[in-house]
């Protein structure tokens, strides 16, 4: 995963790991599959210009029209909302934050955090780890 921002001063964001969650309980099962991708700002310092982004897992084909952005479902199309897909490599984009637009980033403040949502088909092996 990517996280871009501006700081306004010192400090550091922490991501956590992209996790991945179906729902049925055998791991490896073939299908849909959701993957949440965490973000948080735990310093006190403010973040400007804050875009996600994640390129989806080895083994997984992108399911189109489900990103869903700090809760809201976005289009794939860039330029037209907070989220978009691209293409080679498959990744997903999210401009998020307050004052996020379908252009730019917004703003997080410490203590801010939130998170990407997207399903994908599971195609073949995952990576050992289950993360990227």
């Amino acid at each position: 995963m990517v996280l871009e921002a501006n700081a306004a001063g010192a400090g550091d964001y922490t991501v956590a790991d992209v996790a991945i969650a179906t729902s049925s309980s055998l791991p490896g099962n073939w299908g849909d599959w959701t993957l949440v991708v965490a973000y948080e700002d735990p310093a006190g310092t403010r973040h400007h210009g804050v875009i996600v982004s994640d390129q989806v897992p080895a083994g997984m084909t992108y399911v189109p029209n489900l990103l869903v952005v700090e809760g809201g479902a976005v289009t794939d199309a860039s330029g037209d909302d907070l989220g978009e897909f691209t293409s080679g490599p498959d990744t997903v984009v999210g401009r998020v934050g307050t004052g996020a637009t379908a252009t730019a980033g917004g703003t997080l403040a410490g203590g801010e955090s939130g998170e990407l949502r997207f399903d994908a088909d599971l195609t073949g092996p995952l990576p050992a780890s289950g993360s990227d």
